[in-house]
Protein backbone atom coordinates (compact mmCIF):
# COMPACT_ATOMS: atom_id res chain seq x y z
CA UNK A 1 0.00 0.00 0.00
CA UNK A 2 2.84 1.92 1.05
CA UNK A 3 4.13 1.91 -2.67
CA UNK A 4 1.33 3.17 -4.14
CA UNK A 5 1.48 6.68 -2.26
CA UNK A 6 4.08 8.34 -5.05
CA UNK A 7 1.79 7.33 -7.36
CA UNK A 8 -1.23 8.84 -6.13
CA UNK A 9 0.40 12.29 -4.69
CA UNK A 10 1.84 12.38 -8.70
CA UNK A 11 -1.72 12.07 -10.48
CA UNK A 12 -3.28 14.44 -7.45
CA UNK A 13 -0.25 17.03 -8.28
CA UNK A 14 -0.64 16.32 -11.97
CA UNK A 15 -4.77 17.15 -11.52
CA UNK A 16 -4.07 20.15 -8.96
CA UNK A 17 -1.71 21.80 -12.02
CA UNK A 18 -4.85 20.87 -15.22
CA UNK A 19 -6.05 24.80 -16.44
CA UNK A 20 -9.67 23.52 -15.16
CA UNK A 21 -8.61 22.83 -11.49
CA UNK A 22 -6.10 25.15 -11.24
CA UNK A 23 -8.62 28.20 -12.68
CA UNK A 24 -11.11 26.93 -10.18
CA UNK A 25 -9.01 27.24 -6.85
CA UNK A 26 -7.80 30.63 -8.43
CA UNK A 27 -11.53 31.59 -8.64
CA UNK A 28 -12.28 30.35 -5.01
CA UNK A 29 -9.40 32.20 -3.48
CA UNK A 30 -10.57 34.97 -5.36
CA UNK A 31 -14.03 35.08 -4.41
CA UNK A 32 -13.01 33.79 -0.82
CA UNK A 33 -10.27 37.19 -0.84
CA UNK A 34 -12.91 39.40 -2.20
CA UNK A 35 -16.36 38.34 -0.37
CA UNK A 36 -16.69 41.04 2.23
CA UNK A 37 -16.62 44.08 -0.93
CA UNK A 38 -18.41 42.18 -3.42
CA UNK A 39 -23.00 42.45 -3.00
CA UNK A 40 -25.08 39.32 -3.09
CA UNK A 41 -25.94 39.27 -6.83
CA UNK A 42 -22.10 39.47 -7.23
CA UNK A 43 -21.30 36.87 -4.97
CA UNK A 44 -23.98 34.61 -5.84
CA UNK A 45 -23.23 34.80 -9.76
CA UNK A 46 -19.41 33.75 -9.15
CA UNK A 47 -20.13 30.99 -6.84
CA UNK A 48 -22.59 29.53 -9.00
CA UNK A 49 -20.22 29.79 -12.05
CA UNK A 50 -17.80 28.24 -9.72
CA UNK A 51 -20.24 25.56 -8.47
CA UNK A 52 -21.38 25.02 -12.57
CA UNK A 53 -17.86 24.53 -13.64
CA UNK A 54 -16.65 22.27 -11.07
CA UNK A 55 -19.62 19.67 -11.09
CA UNK A 56 -19.76 19.67 -14.99
CA UNK A 57 -16.09 19.30 -15.50
CA UNK A 58 -16.38 15.78 -12.98
CA UNK A 59 -16.86 12.43 -15.47
CA UNK A 60 -19.76 11.18 -12.95
CA UNK A 61 -21.71 13.87 -14.35
CA UNK A 62 -20.45 14.48 -17.43
CA UNK A 63 -21.34 10.59 -18.08
CA UNK A 64 -24.70 10.91 -16.42
CA UNK A 65 -25.57 13.19 -18.60
CA UNK A 66 -24.52 11.68 -21.47
CA UNK A 67 -25.43 7.96 -20.95
CA UNK A 68 -29.40 8.50 -21.64
CA UNK A 69 -28.51 9.89 -25.08
CA UNK A 70 -25.79 7.04 -25.76
CA UNK A 71 -27.44 3.91 -24.64
CA UNK A 72 -30.93 5.18 -26.47
CA UNK A 73 -29.91 3.30 -29.88
CA UNK A 74 -27.52 0.38 -29.39
CA UNK A 75 -24.24 -0.50 -32.14
CA UNK A 76 -24.68 -2.27 -34.91
CA UNK A 77 -22.51 -5.20 -33.99
CA UNK A 78 -22.96 -8.83 -33.58
CA UNK A 79 -26.51 -10.41 -34.68
CA UNK A 80 -28.28 -7.46 -35.55
CA UNK A 81 -25.09 -6.99 -38.26
CA UNK A 82 -25.21 -10.52 -38.86
CA UNK A 83 -29.13 -10.59 -39.54
CA UNK A 84 -28.94 -7.36 -41.95
CA UNK A 85 -26.26 -8.72 -43.58
CA UNK A 86 -28.46 -11.10 -45.01
CA UNK A 87 -30.78 -8.22 -46.68
CA UNK A 88 -28.43 -5.49 -46.72
CA UNK A 89 -29.90 -1.71 -46.98
CA UNK A 90 -28.31 -0.36 -50.05
CA UNK A 91 -27.76 2.74 -48.74
CA UNK A 92 -25.26 3.93 -45.57
CA UNK A 93 -25.54 7.65 -44.60
CA UNK A 94 -22.61 9.01 -42.88
CA UNK A 95 -23.56 12.37 -41.47
CA UNK A 96 -20.69 14.80 -41.46
CA UNK A 97 -19.31 16.91 -38.42
CA UNK A 98 -16.42 19.53 -39.29
CA UNK A 99 -12.73 19.49 -40.40
CA UNK A 100 -9.36 21.60 -40.21
CA UNK A 101 -9.21 24.21 -43.01
CA UNK A 102 -5.78 23.60 -44.00
CA UNK A 103 -3.81 23.29 -47.76
CA UNK A 104 -0.77 21.02 -46.48
CA UNK A 105 -2.31 18.10 -45.01
CA UNK A 106 -4.90 14.82 -47.16
CA UNK A 107 -8.58 14.81 -46.57
CA UNK A 108 -8.19 12.46 -43.29
CA UNK A 109 -5.80 14.05 -41.45
CA UNK A 110 -8.42 17.33 -41.86
CA UNK A 111 -11.29 15.35 -40.42
CA UNK A 112 -11.96 16.13 -36.19
CA UNK A 113 -12.12 13.24 -34.39
CA UNK A 114 -15.85 13.07 -34.63
CA UNK A 115 -15.93 13.06 -38.39
CA UNK A 116 -12.94 10.40 -38.36
CA UNK A 117 -15.01 8.17 -36.04
CA UNK A 118 -18.32 8.54 -38.41
CA UNK A 119 -16.60 7.76 -41.29
CA UNK A 120 -14.66 4.49 -40.12
CA UNK A 121 -17.94 3.24 -38.51
CA UNK A 122 -19.19 4.22 -42.27
CA UNK A 123 -16.50 2.12 -44.07
CA UNK A 124 -16.72 -0.86 -41.28
CA UNK A 125 -20.19 -1.33 -42.57
CA UNK A 126 -19.75 -1.12 -46.04
CA UNK A 127 -17.42 -3.57 -45.87
CA UNK A 128 -19.73 -6.25 -44.22
CA UNK A 129 -22.70 -4.78 -46.05
CA UNK A 130 -22.03 -6.42 -49.74
CA UNK A 131 -23.67 -4.09 -52.36
CA UNK A 132 -24.34 -1.36 -50.30
CA UNK A 133 -23.42 2.40 -51.13
CA UNK A 134 -22.00 5.08 -49.13
CA UNK A 135 -23.81 8.65 -48.81
CA UNK A 136 -22.03 11.27 -47.14
CA UNK A 137 -23.65 14.33 -45.53
CA UNK A 138 -22.87 17.66 -45.01
CA UNK A 139 -22.80 21.13 -46.71
CA UNK A 140 -21.44 25.07 -45.09
CA UNK A 141 -22.30 28.44 -46.05
CA UNK A 142 -19.46 28.33 -47.47
CA UNK A 143 -19.44 25.85 -50.53
CA UNK A 144 -16.06 25.26 -50.31
CA UNK A 145 -16.16 24.28 -46.85
CA UNK A 146 -18.38 21.56 -46.94
CA UNK A 147 -17.96 18.78 -45.21
CA UNK A 148 -19.49 15.93 -47.40
CA UNK A 149 -16.70 16.09 -50.17
CA UNK A 150 -13.93 16.06 -47.83
CA UNK A 151 -15.44 12.50 -46.21
CA UNK A 152 -15.37 11.44 -49.86
CA UNK A 153 -11.84 11.85 -50.30
CA UNK A 154 -10.76 10.83 -46.71
CA UNK A 155 -12.92 7.48 -48.26
CA UNK A 156 -11.18 6.83 -51.47
CA UNK A 157 -7.57 7.70 -49.21
CA UNK A 158 -8.54 4.42 -47.29
CA UNK A 159 -9.44 2.25 -50.69
CA UNK A 160 -13.25 3.00 -51.19
CA UNK A 161 -14.06 2.60 -55.14
CA UNK A 162 -15.33 6.04 -55.89
CA UNK A 163 -18.64 4.62 -57.78
CA UNK A 164 -19.73 3.42 -54.34
CA UNK A 165 -19.79 6.65 -52.76
CA UNK A 166 -22.24 9.88 -53.41
CA UNK A 167 -22.11 12.95 -51.27
CA UNK A 168 -25.13 15.47 -50.23
CA UNK A 169 -23.59 19.20 -49.63
CA UNK A 170 -26.08 21.16 -49.59
CA UNK A 171 -27.40 20.68 -45.82
CA UNK A 172 -26.38 23.06 -43.39
CA UNK A 173 -27.47 21.62 -40.36
CA UNK A 174 -29.37 17.65 -39.21
CA UNK A 175 -32.57 18.91 -40.53
CA UNK A 176 -31.81 19.61 -43.67
CA UNK A 177 -29.43 16.63 -43.95
CA UNK A 178 -32.83 14.75 -43.68
CA UNK A 179 -34.27 16.89 -46.09
CA UNK A 180 -31.56 16.32 -48.70
CA UNK A 181 -30.61 12.63 -48.20
CA UNK A 182 -34.59 12.29 -48.62
CA UNK A 183 -34.03 13.14 -52.23
CA UNK A 184 -31.31 10.34 -52.74
CA UNK A 185 -32.68 7.40 -50.84
CA UNK A 186 -36.69 8.05 -50.90
CA UNK A 187 -38.59 5.50 -49.23
CA UNK A 188 -36.04 2.92 -49.22
CA UNK A 189 -34.70 1.87 -45.63
CA UNK A 190 -30.93 3.10 -45.25
CA UNK A 191 -27.89 2.96 -42.53
CA UNK A 192 -27.46 5.69 -40.45
CA UNK A 193 -23.63 6.25 -38.92
CA UNK A 194 -23.24 9.74 -36.44
CA UNK A 195 -22.42 9.85 -33.01
CA UNK A 196 -23.80 8.00 -30.11
CA UNK A 197 -24.86 11.26 -28.48
CA UNK A 198 -26.34 12.64 -31.95
CA UNK A 199 -27.99 9.64 -32.64
CA UNK A 200 -31.55 10.16 -31.01
CA UNK A 201 -32.18 13.81 -32.08
CA UNK A 202 -30.55 12.61 -35.54
CA UNK A 203 -33.23 9.49 -35.56
CA UNK A 204 -36.03 11.33 -34.51
CA UNK A 205 -35.40 14.39 -37.61
CA UNK A 206 -35.03 11.61 -40.50
CA UNK A 207 -37.83 9.51 -39.25
CA UNK A 208 -40.25 12.75 -39.44
CA UNK A 209 -39.42 13.25 -43.12
CA UNK A 210 -40.81 9.27 -43.33
CA UNK A 211 -37.36 7.39 -44.31
CA UNK A 212 -36.61 4.30 -42.33
CA UNK A 213 -32.99 4.60 -40.61
CA UNK A 214 -31.13 2.12 -39.58
CA UNK A 215 -29.14 3.49 -36.32
CA UNK A 216 -25.68 2.83 -35.99
CA UNK A 217 -24.55 5.26 -33.39
CA UNK A 218 -20.18 5.41 -33.02
CA UNK A 219 -17.81 7.69 -30.98
CA UNK A 220 -19.10 6.70 -27.57
CA UNK A 221 -18.12 9.54 -24.84
CA UNK A 222 -19.24 8.02 -21.69
CA UNK A 223 -16.53 6.00 -20.77
CA UNK A 224 -15.42 5.07 -17.10
CA UNK A 225 -12.47 6.83 -15.48
CA UNK A 226 -8.76 4.92 -15.91
CA UNK A 227 -8.24 5.21 -11.73
CA UNK A 228 -10.65 6.59 -8.91
CA UNK A 229 -8.76 9.62 -8.41
CA UNK A 230 -10.07 11.01 -11.87
CA UNK A 231 -13.40 10.75 -10.91
CA UNK A 232 -13.22 13.32 -8.88
CA UNK A 233 -11.30 16.02 -9.79
CA UNK A 234 -12.63 18.16 -13.15
CA UNK A 235 -11.29 17.73 -16.49
CA UNK A 236 -12.20 20.49 -19.80
CA UNK A 237 -12.07 16.96 -21.64
CA UNK A 238 -15.18 15.79 -19.54
CA UNK A 239 -16.37 19.54 -19.58
CA UNK A 240 -16.61 19.31 -23.19
CA UNK A 241 -18.64 15.52 -22.91
CA UNK A 242 -21.05 17.88 -20.91
CA UNK A 243 -21.32 20.16 -23.20
CA UNK A 244 -22.37 17.89 -25.96
CA UNK A 245 -25.02 16.15 -23.60
CA UNK A 246 -26.28 19.39 -22.69
CA UNK A 247 -26.64 20.89 -26.98
CA UNK A 248 -28.19 17.38 -27.85
CA UNK A 249 -30.39 18.38 -25.21
CA UNK A 250 -31.01 21.75 -26.36
CA UNK A 251 -32.00 20.63 -29.38
CA UNK A 252 -34.49 17.67 -28.57
CA UNK A 253 -36.36 20.36 -26.56
CA UNK A 254 -36.01 22.97 -29.46
CA UNK A 255 -37.21 20.42 -32.18
CA UNK A 256 -39.93 19.06 -29.92
CA UNK A 257 -41.33 22.84 -29.41
CA UNK A 258 -40.97 23.44 -33.10
CA UNK A 259 -42.98 20.64 -33.31
CA UNK A 260 -40.28 18.18 -35.57
CA UNK A 261 -41.35 14.97 -33.25
CA UNK A 262 -42.91 13.95 -30.29
CA UNK A 263 -41.00 12.37 -27.93
CA UNK A 264 -43.42 9.49 -27.37
CA UNK A 265 -42.95 8.56 -30.74
CA UNK A 266 -39.51 7.89 -30.32
CA UNK A 267 -39.66 6.11 -26.76
CA UNK A 268 -37.84 7.37 -23.68
CA UNK A 269 -34.49 9.04 -23.95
Amino acid sequence: MLSSWPFFLKKLVAHLLMPLPLLLILLVVGLILSWRQLSTSPRLCLFLGIIGLFFLGLEPVSNALVRPLETRYPPLTGARLALLSRHPPPWIVVLGNGHAKRSDLVALQLLNDTSLARLVEGLRLQRILPGSHLIMSGGSPFPRDAEAPLLKQAALELGVKPQTVKIEDQSLDTAEEARYVHRLVGGASFILVTSAVHMPRAMALFRKKGMHPIAAPTGYLGNPASSPIDRYFPESSNLLVSQLAIYEYLGLTFEYVLGYFKPSAEGAL
